[in-house]
């Protein structure tokens, strides 16, 4: 006579899987963090080079991310922030602790930026009729940057199109099998 049996513990099955969901879906989510993070900090236009008499990457580098929102105002240039600020941030750091193989308190961080003009850039409110524009010391002429009230280099805003592409950039990032 042939018996099938089960000699595993569900319960201790039930929560080993929880255990690695949750790790999937933890890596998932701050690689996806990061990925938002990214996209908003490149997206977000350079401005003025220095040589042009501006602080070319100073809209860009005003991009902070904390536990909380500070007042905090960058006023050093820095273009090439991105991918590796992002993830020495967030990766990691979302999770809370570890108890009995499972995330508890899970914490919140905030991407920010506290530069005066970043609002302007994002939902627009240059002038709609510019009459001359930026001027460039180096060229010595004045190059319009803007159009019908929104910036040129980022006419639809940085900060929620980055946001938007939240769940395209999670499901690359989680697979479910």
């Amino acid at each position: 006579m042939a018996s099938v049996g089960w000699d595993k513990d569900i319960a201790e099955l039930v929560r080993e899987f929880t255990v690695f969901t949750q790790e999937d879906a933890f890596d998932a989510f701050e690689k996806s963090a990061s990925d938002v993070a990214t996209a908003i900090m490149q997206a977000t236009p350079l401005g003025v080079s220095q040589a042009e008499g501006g602080t070319r990457g100073t809209l860009r580098n005003n991009w902070q991310i904390g536990r909380s929102v500070t007042g905090r105002v960058l006023n050093t240039p820095n273009p090439n922030k991105g991918r590796s600020y992002s993830d020495k941030k967030i990766l990691g750091k979302l999770r809370g602790k570890k108890q009995g193989g499972i995330y508890t308190g899970q914490k919140s961080m905030y991407l920010f930026n506290n530069s005066p003009y970043v609002n302007v850039v994002e939902y627009g409110g240059y002038p709609k009729l510019v009459k001359r524009g930026t001027y460039l010391k180096k060229s010595k002429r004045y190059e319009i940057r803007s159009s019908k009230g929104f910036s040129k280099q980022s006419p639809h805003g940085m900060f929620r199109l980055g946001v938007n592409r939240f769940g395209r950039f999670f499901k690359n990032r989680y697979k479910i099998v």
